[in-house]
């Protein structure tokens, strides 16, 4: 299954004006073009790294930026040449977890930082306390490893069909974290 156009769901707009209304169809992901999506994946571990960016490479995304750290993400986020669509984090990682970063991300600390990236947590535990935290602080995709190239395609085609309302940055950097295993 590819990202390209044909993946995405096309929901029905229809205009409601009378009975000759037009009926239109646009993509989910508001950020969608015919070129793909950009993306970074943050992950310390390389073969895990490689086999998502394999994944993206495959399903048609524009760019991929690999990062070993969430520091390294943040500096590409806060990159004015650089426009992401999502950033695939694993949760566990030495410096900053995934879910620190999710939380930098929405609290939009930063002028180049855009709040509303999309973001997707990958993490080898289903600990409830990791799966609270990151739906308060709105995550668009959630996967436990390990996770199937089937399996990510879902995930990503949810996580830009997702319609949100983010809260105040200020509400999100409030959100206490649980402790990294």
């Amino acid at each position: 299954m590819r990202l390209g156009r044909n993946a995405w769901p096309l929901p029905k707009i229809t205009n409601h004006d009378g009975p000759n209304s037009l009926l239109v169809y646009q993509p989910c992901c508001p950020k969608y073009s015919d070129d793909g999506q950009s993306f970074i994946i943050v992950n310390d571990e390389h073969e895990s790294l490689q086999v998502t960016r394999f994944i993206l490479k495959n399903a048609k995304a524009k760019m991929v930026h690999s990062c070993k750290s969430s520091k390294s993400a943040l500096d590409i986020l806060d990159d004015q040449d650089h426009k992401i669509d999502c950033v695939i984090s694993k949760y566990v990682m030495e410096e900053m977890s995934g879910l620190e970063l999710l939380q930098r991300i929405r609290e939009g600390r930063n002028y180049g930082r855009v709040r509303d990236t999309r973001f997707v947590l990958v993490t080898p535990y289903s600990d409830i306390e990791v799966v609270r935290a990151a739906v308060a602080l709105d995550v668009d995709g959630y996967g436990v490893k390990p996770i199937s190239q089937n399996r990510m395609i879902q995930i990503l085609i949810q996580a830009f069909s997702r319609k949100r309302i983010l809260q105040t940055g200020s509400h999100y950097g409030a959100i206490e974290l649980p402790k990294k295993p």
